[in-house]
């Protein structure tokens, strides 16, 4: 289980975020207003999900500067006494493959599933269905 987010620098609106303090749980809701990060953390969650790197590399922070894109998460596997980190450096997740656990209900995720304003498409009524 994802436990917190410990840092994240060059990435979207987070040039330089040093976390730690706020814990996820096993279902947990994220809110804000415009621009403060929501979709970048969508984004993030994503690419950790799916093992796709260039989700998060398309994503640096504008104005670019030197320092590398990083992000560290911590983890806490079931049952385990301590937490152990995760991290994206040098364009790649450290686990080597997908995180299966991790759903993102996200900005895509209603575009493709719901209907949305007056246009209701074939293929939003596929996906209504089968989810």
């Amino acid at each position: 289980m994802i436990k917190r987010i410990k840092s994240m620098s060059q990435f979207g609106v987070f040039s330089d975020f040093r976390g730690g303090q706020f814990q996820f749980d096993k279902l947990t809701v994220i809110h804000g207003l415009n621009t403060y990060g929501k979709s970048t953390l969508c984004d993030m969650f994503k690419s950790l999900a799916t093992n796709a790197p260039d989700i998060i590399t398309k994503r640096r922070s504008i104005p670019e500067n030197t320092s590398p894109l990083k992000i560290e998460l911590s983890i806490q596997k079931h049952g385990a006494p301590s937490e152990e980190s995760i991290r994206f450096e040098n364009g790649n997740w450290t686990l080597g493959g997908q995180f299966k656990h991790v759903e993102v209900f996200g900005t895509e995720f209603i575009y493709n599933n719901l209907f949305t304003g007056m246009n209701i498409e074939r293929s939003n009524k596929e996906n209504f269905t089968d989810f």
